[in-house]
């Protein structure tokens, strides 16, 4: 075998001549198994990956090269062994006695088996992207020619649009339930199916949001601002539910979860159906228009109570994923405290009959000590915790910013028209491209064990693009004509532009990584040959409060954390105390 080059980026001297050693000494023994030739072969190429176009990291990289290593050679002993485990407590009462037995049955009917579960998730995905096209031409086409013409033949594709999109998201909500069943069913569970799964849910939600409050007509330039706010608010719950996984190994779902938000819109768009075609004849310029109807005594209309209702119903999501990872934390310091008493009472049943008294007055204090040193891992934990979510507030700040901003530069007079109602979806757009970069880099280290990512290049690069708007927009304050430096409309589809191709860079080169690393193809099942003859797999899903779903092998390997009751196994922090 090849030497390894010595201009590897990222990669001292020392760990080349390290890793080339250890691969010429693999090469040259007679009886080396062909998976360990590949795992060594998989890390030098790891190194290599290290660019500027990398967004793993190389312990992330080593990291996934494990997990493929320990899937190829369960009975393996690696130096460092890393386990993947999706674990879920599902406590969604439409998932749990409806629709899981549907998924189950769209699975084991109409799925074969060689299909990949990417393959069902990217198809997901093309719906969305569907459902994001016919809404856009249903309000911004369709509707004002309906209103300027008497033509019926516009009202009809209106409504059949209508039908088409609950369709799609009904489609769309069937493949995202399947997609997980089926890589049990084809045992092709894997960090890389998890990322992408997650990563278009975290599109979808932007396109989803849209859906419900572009339906229901014409929405007033006063409640733009909370429809900004309840875009925020959904991305909230969803990114510190992941956040509460990231911190407490377990995703949790509550009773009420995405699927019944899902189902609500499909509901919005089938009453929208009904109203138009049986209901009112004539012109469907005031569809469901909940935005300009009658006020709800004397102080609402029915669409600024729909706004909400919706963010006071979403705000509970993140209130209770704070709460989980309080009472994680908290469980955590109560084992320590516990396992470090513990540990002092096995030391002194040691000590002999003469030292005990001597004995006893020493350990006072430490007994003394064991419930500060827990408060003090607590206090620690919680505020790491809290710390990671700055960012992401970071985020949130600068894209309200924007929005507000946009709805204070009035581009028409006459009319009193703002930016921000003429280019309210692209603005959604471009914060949900930059909410997915955040919430597939998240994942991303949670995935490959590694730190949470407070500061990384792609928050730079999706980030930057609105603080200059932001400054553009401020400089109509030191223009003499009241312009921006530059034209807002050409500054937002740049920044549109880059953030697509920015994500789509993204996303291309982390699958092509994650493929890499784990030896896997994005859209196709790839079998690998273990030499042993257990068939237990590193890939691990597991279900609780659910019967309908099983853990997908029957490995042992659980971490330094225990996710099956909620508690951490502190033997290990004990051992580095």
């Amino acid at each position: 075998m090849a030497s390894v080059p010595t201009h590897l980026p990222y990669t001292s001297k020392d760990e080349v001549i390290s890793i080339d050693q250890e691969t010429t000494s693999v090469t040259s023994s007679d009886n080396v198994n062909e998976n360990m030739i590949r795992h060594h072969i998989n890390k030098i190429s790891a190194l290599k990956r290290t660019s500027i176009y990398s967004f793993l990291t190389t312990p992330g990289r080593e990291a996934l090269n494990n997990i493929r290593q320990a899937k190829l050679n369960p009975n393996s002993n690696t130096n460092n062994p890393v386990s993947y485990k999706f674990d879920v407590t599902n406590n969604s009462i439409a998932e749990k006695y409806i629709l899981t037995h549907f998924w189950n049955f769209i699975t084991f009917k109409f799925f074969p088996e060689w299909l990949a579960p990417n393959l069902i998730t990217f198809s997901g995905f093309i719906c969305i992207l569907l459902v994001f096209l016919l809404i856009n031409i249903n309000t911004f086409y369709l509707k004002p020619l309906i209103e300027l013409s008497s033509s019926q033949g516009y009202s009809s594709v209106y409504n059949m649009n209508l039908i088409l999109v609950s369709l799609l998201i009904f489609f769309y909500n069937t493949l995202d339930g399947c997609d997980g069943k089926q890589a049990r069913r084809t045992g092709s569970s894997s960090p890389l199916g998890e990322l992408f799964d997650h990563g278009v849910d975290a599109l979808s939600l932007t396109v989803l949001t849209l859906c419900m409050l572009m339906v229901l007509g014409e929405i007033p330039p006063n409640l733009l601002i909370g429809m900004i706010l309840v875009h925020i608010i959904m991305m909230l719950a969803f990114y510190t539910a992941h956040w509460e996984h990231f911190h407490t190994n377990t995703f949790y779902m509550g009773h009420i979860c995405a699927s019944d938000g899902q189902f609500a819109v499909i509901g919005v768009y089938l009453i929208t159906f009904i109203y138009n075609v049986f209901i009112q004849d004539s012109k469907i310029s005031s569809i469901v228009a909940l935005w300009q109807s009658n006020q709800l005594f004397g102080l609402f209309s029915f669409g600024a109570l729909v706004l909400i209702i919706t963010m006071f119903g979403t705000v509970i999501s993140p209130i209770t994923s704070v709460f989980h990872v309080i009472s994680f934390y908290r469980n955590v310091s109560q084992n320590i405290e516990k396992d470090l008493r513990q540990s002092q009472e096995l030391d002194e049943t040691n000590i002999s009959i003469l030292e005990e008294e001597e004995e006893q007055q020493q350990s006072n204090r430490p007994q003394r000590d064991f419930t500060k040193y827990s408060n003090l891992r607590f206090k620690k934990d919680v505020t790491n915790a809290s710390v990671d979510l700055l960012i992401l507030f970071i985020f949130f700040a600068l894209y309200l910013t924007m929005c507000v901003l946009s709805g204070l530069t009035v581009i028409d007079k006459t009319k009193g028209t703002t930016f921000l109602e003429e280019n309210y979806v692209i603005l959604m757009v471009i914060g949900g491209l930059t909410f997915g970069v955040f919430l597939t880099t998240m994942n991303i280290a949670r995935v490959t064990s590694q730190p949470f990512p407070r500061f990384t290049k792609q928050y730079v690069l999706t980030l930057t693009p609105i603080a200059i708007f932001i400054l553009n927009n401020f400089t109509r304050v030191l223009s003499v004509n009241t312009n921006a430096f530059i034209n807002e409309k050409v500054l937002l589809l740049l920044i549109l532009v880059w953030d697509i191709c920015f994500y789509l860079l993204f996303a291309v080169s982390t699958v092509s990584e994650f493929c890499e690393c784990l030896g896997i193809k994005a859209f196709k099942l790839v079998h690998h040959s273990s030499n042993s003859n257990t068939t237990s797999s590193v890939s691990q899903v597991v279900v609780h409060d659910t019967s309908l779903r099983v853990d997908s092998d029957s490995s042992e390997d659980e971490g330094p954390i225990s996710s099956s009751n909620g508690k951490h196994n502190s033997t290990n922090l004990v051992e580095n105390i």
